[in-house]
């Protein structure tokens, strides 16, 4: 695959062959013990040059006669590199510093060193092109990371050409660390995994004989990437947003299936029961489940706690509506449910809904006024709230059944107004459809804990217990938060 190679460059990138044969490096300034003097003073003499001169003025001077010196200079740094994969190499950008009068560092600035680069490329190998990007002309400190940032920003954007289906090869060897962070950064967040990176071993006692350095790679940011991607799922699974951590992960889960263990099919069941697909949801996540809980499941009430705390996700998601729909789908379903089981020998259901069977005044009569001309009925709510009303009070239950007052009137009231008139409605009006005493959300998940209790008997405290979707919520988080990633090379 033709890759394009981007490289900064720094002051110790060339070495300079001497009259006696001995390599020095250009950017070494440090005298050696002894007196002796530095690698670059040693450079300097050879050329005949006054010692006072700086590296930049040094390799503005080479770079002036590179035509003379291109075949005693070598990239010591990325000749390596740039022989063992020159057949990949589709175009090569060279980044260096020229910065402005002010700054003092500026007499260590790179830019004629990528110019030495580029000659010493066209003499020895002109098939592939190279470009130099100047980095300081207009003022950006290579030191400040949120300049630097920007900066490569544009770099990506305006000069770097990656043509479909090739990788992008960065080699960040030279320059201050705000330089190379930024430009990791910012290149992982642009190009993802088209990007890739090398790692440099500059051995000082090898650059002498001209031996270039050592390298590893390419490496992926992998580590960088899933870093960004699992804070971003955990973010859309604080929000109860399955679709979209599943499409977030859906590239990891196809590189590391094993890795990620039952989190795709988890995530798969969790988007089911967003529809209201509990059934689906309980097979896809039945592994994640201790044996109480899947016992849970298989109870007649099970699903209208999911079905209540999916009314519970929405009233966080601020969808005030859909929590309201929910928790009256939830208390009017599990009645269906309830009188089914129940009443098994005056309650059918048929396709059409739930009809009971005039017989039922048998056992409370005053259902009677319920039924028109003698005839089975349709469970209508009517209907519904006097037979388990009348249940409720035959089990001497009255303070119980008022639980349900709110729930016969002004919540179904509310519920009919946003079915079939435009609009919405706020949060304080669907705690206060629930009684005047609802003030908050946790109030009003009682309520309706306490609701559905009555109805299917049970002691639950708040919905999560009746609900399974917050075991495996948990589980999903925790294996997504402690994945670690594989890397792997394209």
């Amino acid at each position: 695959m033709r890759v394009v190679l981007v490289a900064t460059i720094g002051t110790r990138d060339l070495v300079f062959r001497v009259s006696n044969g001995d390599w020095h490096n250009l950017g070494d300034d440090r005298a050696a013990p002894g007196g002796v003097l530095s690698q670059q003073a040693a450079v300097i003499q050879d050329l005949r040059l006054d010692q006072a001169i700086t590296y930049r003025q040094l390799t503005s001077y080479l770079l002036a006669h590179s035509a003379s010196y291109v075949e005693r200079l070598q990239p010591v740094i990325l000749g390596g590199l740039i022989r063992d994969y020159l057949d990949s190499f589709g175009r090569i950008y060279l980044v260096g510093t020229n910065q402005r009068e002010e700054v003092a560092e500026r007499e260590k600035d790179t830019l004629w060193a990528c110019g030495l680069i580029k000659a010493w490329m066209e003499y020895y190998y002109p098939r592939v092109p190279v470009e130099i990007i100047s980095l300081g002309e207009d003022g950006t400190n290579p030191a400040n990371f949120e300049a630097m940032f920007y900066w490569w920003s544009r770099v990506w954007r305006q000069r770097v050409v990656l043509e479909p289906g090739r990788l992008l090869w960065v080699g960040l060897k030279g320059g201050v660390g705000q330089t190379s962070e930024a430009s990791r950064v910012s290149g992982l967040s642009f190009y993802g995994e088209k990007i890739q990176f090398f790692e440099f071993h500059q051995d000082l006692g090898s650059d002498r004989t001209g031996a270039t350095s050592r390298y590893a790679g390419p490496f992926l940011g992998t580590n960088y990437l899933w870093d960004r991607a699992r804070q971003q799922a955990l973010r859309l699974l604080d929000r109860y947003d399955y679709a979209g951590a599943q499409e977030l992960l859906g590239s990891y889960f196809r590189v590391d299936p094993q890795g990620f263990g039952a989190v795709p099919r988890f995530l798969e069941g969790c988007v089911a029961w967003t529809q209201g697909g509990f059934g689906v949801f309980r097979e896809l996540v039945e592994d994640g489940l201790s044996r109480a809980e899947a016992g849970q499941a298989q109870r007649w009430w099970w699903e209208a706690y999911e079905q209540a705390y999916l009314g519970k996700v929405r009233l966080l998601q601020k969808a005030t509506t859909e929590a309201l729909l929910h928790s009256c789908r939830a208390i009017e379903g599990l009645i269906y449910v309830w009188a089914e089981v129940k009443f098994p020998d005056y309650i059918i259901k048929q396709d059409r809904g739930y009809f009971v069977s005039i017989a039922i005044c048998q056992i409370y009569p005053q259902l009677t006024s319920c039924f028109k001309d003698g005839q089975d009925s349709v469970l209508y709510p009517k209907l519904m709230q006097d037979l388990i009303t009348s249940y409720l009070l035959d089990r001497g239950s009255t303070q119980d059944q008022e639980l349900l007052d709110a729930y016969w009137s002004s919540v179904r009231d509310l519920r009919n107004k946003l079915s079939h008139c435009l609009g919405g409605t706020t949060e304080m009006e669907v705690f206060q459809a629930w009684g005047a005493e609802i003030l908050n959300q946790e109030q009003w998940e009682i309520k309706i804990t306490k609701c559905l209790n009555l109805i299917a008997g049970k002691r639950f405290s708040f919905l999560g217990q009746g609900s399974l979707l917050p075991r495996i919520h948990r589980q999903i988080k925790s294996m997504v938060d402690n994945y670690a990633p594989v890397q792997r090379i394209s």
